[in-house]
Order: structure tokens, then C-alpha cells, then sequence
């Protein structure tokens, strides 16, 4: 049978799909055009299986806009049969865990956190850590970044659609519930102030009856009395450990500020104190970047930048699969 014979065996269901029109070209040629609404996805997939021979002779149009037919089937594929594993609302199944379509895919799965292509951005270049410790998303521009790709966006089932929706999704979560480090860097105008203050080493007396010190301690210091205390960083509160204590003016301002510092434990050593007797003095540098711990309260870190080092953790798979549940 030729492949005209073929078609007009094919023509009658072909006239059922659709709003289905025949249109007479110049020259006599006959233009055969089926405009199919969002609720006939089934329809147009038939139809563009029944004309698999003849896809070469196909032009296909979405909202005005010529597409090329693949393009078209892929999208029917996933909008009419996927309805429960398709690839665009960031199943588990999925490599990268892609929340959306082409055009505009934010990622959701572990790795690749620093993808910020044109048209496919991990959800952690949306976000940065507050002073409180949260992950907080800047929704407007997820949504301006989904808004920018809904022209490429051929699914009508598509999560796209929505860009305000698609982007409530994406809910704030602290860090530390993410399983993930919070760290605590020193912001550019304390360093500034600091000076050499954070390149040299300081020292203090241990208080009478305090425990020794193991090496590379963390400490604390803070500005009380009107004067620089310092703590076991992993202690619990309580007073000072430290009397005579050596540190430049630069860092006492700092503190007296209200911006507290971490050191770390060197060494030791004998210094010659006022009498002309010595005592061990205990030798620290300061620390510019700390990393948190459970009972840190992130919001006393004054004057720091507060940043996290993303990670494969279950408890972020699980807000993965509560954002891909919230999507439109």
C-alpha cells in the first residue's frame, strides 16, 4: 500500500482528534490542522502516533510558537501516561531530582550544589543562611527564574505553570534539622578591626584550682566586668578561667562590642608576671571562622557571617520530598 493509500485509510479517526479542520493551500495543495485544548493530551498523543511516517511533513505550533515534533511527543508522554513518576516534580527516582520542566529545572537532589545554569539551578544557589541559622529561599527569585522559562515550557500539566505556586513550595528549614555544619565566619569589617590581632598569638594565666587545658583547646572569649574572660569553648557555662590576660587593645574593643571570639589552644609557656614571679601562661590564636555547636546559639554570633556545607543526609531528602509534595 503507498503511503498516500495509507494515510487516507487513517484520515477518518484523524478528523475525530481534536478541532480538526481540512484548509485548501494555494496551488491546491490541502492543509490538514488539528488544534488540541490542555484536557486532550490522550487525543494528541494518538494522533501523533497514527502520523509517525509522516513526521518529516509535520509543523506543530504550542500558544503560537513553532516546536519541533519530538519536543511535542515528549511532553505528551510524560503530561498523559506519567501521572504518578513524571520527571518534572523531583521524585526520588529522578537523577538530580528536577523540580520542573525544560526551561526552568531547580534541582532538588544531593551533589551539584552550586549548579546555576541559565535554565537549571540547584535550590541551594536560591538560598542563604540567616542570622537565626535557617535556610531561608528567596521565593521572588525562584519564581522570576520559572517565570523566564515558561516559554519553553511545553507541558501543560507542568508545575511551570504556576510560578508563585512552584515557588511556596520551597519552605525555610534549619540548618542544623538538615543534619548539616553551621559555621560562624568573621565578617570583613571585625577582621578589619582586628588587624594582626588575628595572625598573633595571645596568651593568659590559668584561674587557681582550674583543670589544665588539653591541647588545641577551644575557647570563648567575651567582654565581662571590664574585662576579656575566656571559657572552655565545650564547657558549660560558668565563670572565667583566666586571669592576666594578654591581648591587644583591637581585640578588648571587639569584645567590648558585644562580638564574641573563638581561639585555639597552642601551647604553653612561662611568663614573667608584675613581682617578678613567673606563672605558665597558656598560648592561643584567635579562630576567624568557627564551626557551631549543638548548644551555639547561632543568633549571639554577632558580626559573623553564618554559612553551611551542604551534604547527603536523610533529613534532606526528606524536605526534598516535602517540597516535590507542595508542588503545583
Amino acid at each position: 500500500m503507498l503511503a498516500r493509500d495509507r494515510f487516507l485509510t487513517r484520515l477518518p479517526r484523524l478528523r475525530q482528534l481534536g478541532l480538526f479542520k481540512e484548509l485548501l493551500e494555494p496551488g491546491g495543495a490541502i492543509l490538514y490542522r488539528n488544534l488540541f485544548r490542555p484536557g486532550q493530551l490522550e487525543e494528541a498523543w494518538e494522533l501523533f502516533t497514527a502520523l509517525r511516517p509522516w513526521q518529516d511533513r509535520l509543523v506543530c505550533y504550542v500558544s503560537g510558537e513553532q516546536v519541533v515534533p519530538k519536543q511535542i511527543l515528549d511532553a505528551l508522554w510524560c503530561a498523559a501516561f506519567l501521572q504518578k513518576e513524571r520527571p518534572c516534580r523531583g521524585g526520588a527516582a529522578v537523577k538530580g531530582r528536577p523540580a520542573g520542566c525544560e526551561g526552568a529545572r531547580v534541582l532538588l537532589g544531593p551533589g551539584a550544589w552550586d549548579e546555576a545554569a541559565p535554565e537549571r539551578r540547584h535550590a541551594l544557589t536560591f538560598s542563604r543562611v540567616d542570622e537565626q541559622g535557617v535556610l531561608r529561599f528567596d521565593r521572588d527569585a525562584i519564581a522570576d527564574f520559572v517565570r523566564a522559562g515558561q516559554g519553553r515550557t511545553l507541558c501543560p500539566a507542568s508545575p511551570n505553570r504556576d510560578a508563585a505556586a512552584f515557588a511556596a513550595a520551597f519552605e525555610d528549614v534549619p540548618v542544623r534539622a538538615l543534619d548539616w555544619p553551621l559555621v560562624a565566619e568573621l565578617g570583613r569589617d571585625v577582621e578589619r578591626r582586628l588587624g594582626k590581632a588575628l595572625e598573633a598569638e595571645h596568651g593568659f594565666v590559668l584561674e587557681k584550682g582550674a583543670p589544665e587545658l588539653p591541647a588545641h583547646a577551644q575557647l570563648a572569649l567575651t567582654h565581662e566586668g571590664g574585662a576579656v574572660a575566656v571559657r572552655r569553648a565545650d564547657a558549660p557555662p560558668g565563670p572565667s578561667i583566666a586571669r592576666q590576660v594578654r591581648a591587644p587593645a583591637a581585640v578588648t574593643n571587639v569584645l567590648r562590642d558585644g562580638v564574641p571570639l573563638r581561639g585555639v589552644r597552642l601551647s604553653e609557656g612561662f611568663v614573667r608576671l608584675e613581682g617578678g614571679h613567673y606563672e605558665v601562661e597558656q598560648r592561643f590564636v584567635l579562630s576567624p571562622r568557627v564551626h557551631l555547636g549543638p548548644a551555639d546559639d547561632p543568633a549571639a554570633f554577632k558580626g559573623y557571617a553564618l554559612e553551611t556545607h551542604p551534604r547527603a543526609t536523610p533529613e534532606w531528602e526528606a524536605w526534598a520530598d516535602r517540597v516535590a509534595r507542595a508542588l503545583p
